[in-house]
């Protein structure tokens, strides 16, 4: 074939479709390797989520035949701010992930305005500004989490009846700032109630650990 007779211009496009194919292939091994860190970094979250849960399982063995409604609404406390501690280390993992950032930055402008002003975040808040904001506010609320999850990264989070969370919540607040004390009485919080609240927990963390996965399943099928 003389060189006059030489398709150029099927050449040039045979050769940008491989290209393309080349940037697509490099584009998902990228997300894979993205989501790699992700879960290697959730891995370590668990493992400290787990540990101290365990401590707490212990105590609350050790305690079981105790009639102390302290004890019991200190332990309470414990499966809460462990619970929390969690979410604030969540979040930040989600914040690592190129994609969940840009989306949630995006987003901002679809929060409720009170979750918006709970987190003092504005339309044209940065990404530092949003991940700073999510690690300094009090995230203990699954239904406000769930609320978050799926506005910035579009997560469906399992969450808890609204007055079971109200109720929670608010037996937490009453032993952190008032030693259980309402109306000039002591709560009374039961030993099993602390027990249900801890298989509870257990199962909206396996929830969003299990929820993460299948978006990350979903995301490297595409």
């Amino acid at each position: 074939m003389e060189e006059d007779d030489f398709d150029w211009e099927a050449f040039d496009k045979e050769l940008e479709e491989d290209m393309q194919e080349i940037e697509l292939l490099n584009q998902k091994m990228d997300d894979a390797a993205e989501w790699l860190d992700v879960f290697w970094d959730l891995e370590d979250k668990l493992n400290a989520f787990n540990s101290n849960m365990s401590s707490l399982r212990q105590a609350i063995y050790i305690g079981k035949k105790q009639d102390n409604n302290f004890f019991w609404g200190i332990l309470l406390v414990g499966v809460v701010s462990s619970y929390e501690s969690f979410i604030h280390d969540f979040f930040d993992v989600c914040c690592s992930k190129s994609s969940y950032m840009k989306m949630a930055i995006t987003n901002i402008d679809k929060l409720t305005e009170k979750d918006r002003n709970y987190l003092r975040l504005k339309a044209d808040s940065t990404e530092d500004i949003l991940r700073e904001r999510l690690k300094k506010v009090t995230l203990h609320d699954p239904v406000q989490i769930g609320r978050l999850s799926f506005v910035f990264f579009n997560l469906r989070m399992p969450i808890l009846k609204p007055d079971h969370t109200e109720k929670l919540l608010e037996q937490r607040n009453l032993f952190t700032h008032h030693g259980g004390v309402l109306n000039g009485k002591q709560l009374k919080i039961e030993p099993e109630y602390v027990l249900g609240l801890y298989n509870v927990v257990y199962k909206l963390i396996n929830g969003y650990i299990e929820t993460i996965k299948n978006d990350a399943d979903l995301s490297i099928k595409e």
